[in-house]
């Protein structure tokens, strides 16, 4: 029985892509957490999206640098990229967002967080290891 969890880790070990979607889940937790607590201060939906993107993003950067790709890079410019990249994608991701809250409302913040958030996870991949964690 402990062959399945250690092969699964091997694979998420030596799998780019499946190293970059543990840390953008992580990344989907401080989104989530930052968005109740902005919700909770009664930011609303949108305001509240836009602080939980930034937090996300700067954990994931850090996360991605040490766990991912494994960084050397100078870290401000390396950030700058990141950021570059991640605000094209959140873009993308809020674009997503606010067009299924306003067209699905049947759908949660939550909801529409999740689904905005898979479309967005090819581009920002791509964009973080073409150009965000190439080297200085």
């Amino acid at each position: 029985m402990t062959f399945l969890p250690q092969t699964a880790l091997r694979i998420c070990r030596e799998n780019l892509f499946l190293r970059f979607c543990t840390v953008g889940a992580s990344g989907l937790v401080v989104d989530s957490l930052v968005l109740s607590f902005m919700l909770w201060l009664g930011a609303g939906p949108f305001i509240g999206r836009v602080a939980s993107i930034w937090a996300a993003m700067t954990s994931n950067w850090a996360l991605n640098r040490s766990f991912t790709f494994r960084s050397q890079g100078k870290p401000w410019p390396e950030y700058c990229r990141f950021v570059a990249v991640n605000l094209l994608g959140a873009g993308i991701n809020y674009g997503i967002y606010s067009l299924i809250l306003l067209f699905l409302p049947i759908l949660t913040p939550f909801g529409a967080l999740l689904i905005a958030t898979a479309c967005a996870v090819a581009f920002n991949f791509a964009g973080s290891k073409r150009y965000a964690f190439s080297r200085d």
